[in-house]
């Protein structure tokens, strides 16, 4: 087992999908390289974005990424995250693509500077500078916190990366935290 100390994975619930909590926990242990985890149940009266920021209090790596409990993670996620960041050690943001299960739509699009100011077409699994999230004060509590600080990231002039490698899984299923405001 290959452990990379520079990640922690956190997975955030709201406890009532038990069975995708299971398989998300299940995808982020199989995988090729191993980070360090936190599973948090959100509490409904923080709302999730101040639970997601409390979460990355905990995190003590020079990255993280986040892992919604209705995701899965493909076995070479971290790994691709960890290479492309060792040959790019500037980058501050790097994600990779994505399948969608449960929706006729596609987030496999690189980053193109400007373009993430119009409209959310990077997904949410990001791996990120721990120092980069806490300086522009984590999440915000709006609809889409996600695709917010990726705007706010991109302002302050954040290096990102896209790996164009499938290694995410997003399930739509109807009742998910942050639906895709995608035509």
């Amino acid at each position: 087992m290959v452990i990379d100390p520079r990640v922690t994975v956190v997975t955030l619930t709201k406890g009532d999908r038990p069975t995708m909590l299971q398989e998300c926990i299940w995808s982020v242990r199989d995988q090729l390289v191993h980070p360090r985890c936190h599973h948090i149940e959100l509490d409904e009266g923080a709302g999730f974005s101040a639970t997601a920021n409390l979460a990355v209090q905990c995190v003590q790596t020079e990255f993280f990424n986040f892992v919604d409990d209705d995701d899965l993670i493909l076995p070479n996620h971290l790994q691709v995250m960890g290479e492309a960041l060792d040959a790019n050690p500037t980058v501050d943001i790097v994600h990779t693509f994505c399948e969608v299960k449960g929706r006729d739509i596609t987030f496999n699009e690189p980053y193109q500077p400007g373009l993430v100011q119009l409209r959310p077409y990077i997904p949410s699994n990001l791996m990120m500078r721990t120092s980069l999230f806490r300086q522009l004060g984590g999440y915000g509590e709006m609809f889409n916190p996600d695709w917010d600080f990726m705007k706010r990231a991109e302002t302050h002039g954040a290096v990102f990366l896209t790996v164009p490698v499938i290694t995410w899984v997003y399930r739509f299923h109807g009742s998910n935290m942050s639906v895709p405001n995608v035509a």
